[in-house]
């Protein structure tokens, strides 16, 4: 499974999902300007990360589904 180089995983909330416009490199805990939500940056972005891959393996599966369907 590979997850798009630019998916903004440290910038993601993974309580609520809102993006922020920006993060620096030297903010090491995101606090998310929608839920207040505060989590270490790494780890926020690793809880995406395995979010979005299980979201991917999903919806390959859904597709592989259909196609055998027929």
């Amino acid at each position: 499974m590979v997850i798009d180089r630019f998916y903004p995983s440290s910038k993601t909330c993974s309580a609520c999902g809102a993006v922020k416009p920006a993060l620096g490199l030297s903010e090491r805990v995101c606090v998310c300007d929608r839920c207040g939500h505060a989590r270490d940056r790494d780890l926020n972005a690793a809880r995406n990360i395995r979010a979005e891959g299980l979201r991917l393996i999903s919806l390959a599966m859904e597709t592989n589904r259909r196609d055998t369907r027929g």
